[in-house]
């Protein structure tokens, strides 16, 4: 499905781990490439990393398109240099944040010279959650039930929380649900901090996806 959307080459899926530069790395590549040492080279290229998550952040958590072997820090070092020996040049990267503003997960696709354009952002941006829930229910070998929720367990969610929730799902930060809802940002956090606390998870993405799993969103 994602290649239809977005044509690639290489799809490197990393989540955050316990420091900031430590990711766990799964690569899936072209048959041509080897996606073992592509993964080794951008899991130990830890200024590449750093580089992504602060781009990213700084760019609001807009996707973040280069090209490797440019002039900008992201397009140089051993990872890039890497897809520069496998004829790869454009890159287009996006993830999933928590409710810190801090990366969780990086999804960086990389293909031939000239396939890339702003306008391929897009479609990762609406996808990013959903590859993140995907990616992260096939490390677990199944469904999402690390924590023993199900849809019994999980406290109701409120009306007021499952509004706060769509909107959520549509991207929109507290500021501006507050301003759609005629409430404070204060108070859209306070009910944010509820429905991860019931929904037993660490972050938006993670409450989206629980609650798409769990049905309890409707789209």
């Amino acid at each position: 499905m994602l290649q239809s959307l977005i044509k690639h080459e290489l799809l490197v899926c990393a989540v955050r781990g316990a420091r900031p530069t430590a990711y766990q790395v799964d690569c899936f590549a072209s048959p041509w490439i080897d996606p073992e040492k592509v993964g080794d080279v951008f899991r130990r290229d830890t200024a590449f990393v750093t580089h992504l998550a602060t781009q990213w952040t700084e760019s609001e958590f807009h996707p973040v398109v280069f090209a490797a072997g440019g002039a900008e820090p992201l397009a140089r070092g051993p990872f890039a240099a890497e897809l520069q020996r496998l004829g790869m040049e454009g890159v287009l990267a996006h993830g999933t944040y928590d409710a810190l503003g801090k990366p969780v997960s990086l999804f960086v696709l990389a293909t031939m010279p000239g396939d890339f354009d702003r306008e391929q952002a897009f479609p990762l941006e609406l996808i990013a959650p959903f590859l993140h829930l995907a990616w992260m229910r096939s490390q677990l070998g199944g469904p999402l039930e690390e924590s023993g929720t199900t849809a019994q367990s999980v406290d109701p969610l409120t009306a007021r929380e499952k509004e706060i929730l769509r909107w959520i799902h549509l991207g929109k930060s507290n500021f501006e649900i507050g301003t759609i809802l005629g409430i404070s940002p204060l108070t859209v956090k306070n009910h944010v901090q509820k429905i991860l606390r019931k929904l037993n998870v660490q972050n938006r993405t993670h409450a989206v996806g629980r609650a798409l799993e769990l049905r309890i969103l409707d789209v």
